[in-house]
């Protein structure tokens, strides 16, 4: 729940502070947000191969911090998959909504650090698994 005496840009100051302090993260020279839908798609081979490697090469070269939504469908699952695929070494952030990531029963409790979630059931109109590939979630409260 917001506090509101405090301002947005504390909270992203104290979001900002955690990612690099908590999670020793090295601070990005580039914010790379990556937005799309959940629905599964499928990509011209050719055009396949372009997104990935140019995804890669460029988050790779320029030590990017990449944002999704997190989830394991759609352009988010692309994403994870393309900069696992070419071994890029980057933060890939996935920003999800609590109540819709399915197995999120077996975080409760977790504040920080690694945790493994086992796949109980596939993705539906009720929520999603979250992405394997990426390196770190956020995962906002909507109650």
């Amino acid at each position: 729940t917001r506090q509101p005496w405090r301002s947005m840009s504390s909270y992203a100051s104290s979001v900002l502070d955690m990612m690099e302090k908590h999670w020793e993260m090295s601070a990005a020279s580039v914010l790379i947000s990556i937005t799309g839908g959940a629905q599964d798609f499928e990509l011209p081979p050719r055009l396949l191969k372009a997104f990935k490697h140019g995804l890669a090469k460029a988050a790779q070269a320029t030590s990017a911090w990449v944002f999704t939504g997190g989830t394991d469908s759609g352009v988010m699952q692309l994403v994870g998959r393309s900069l696992s695929e070419y071994s890029a070494e980057v933060n890939c952030i996935g920003i999800a909504t609590w109540g819709c990531v399915l197995g999120r029963e077996q975080l409760v409790g977790c504040f920080g650090g690694d945790t493994e979630i086992k796949r109980n059931a596939e993705n539906d109109r009720n929520g999603a698994n979250l992405e394997p590939h990426h390196t770190h979630f956020l995962l906002i409260d909507n109650q």
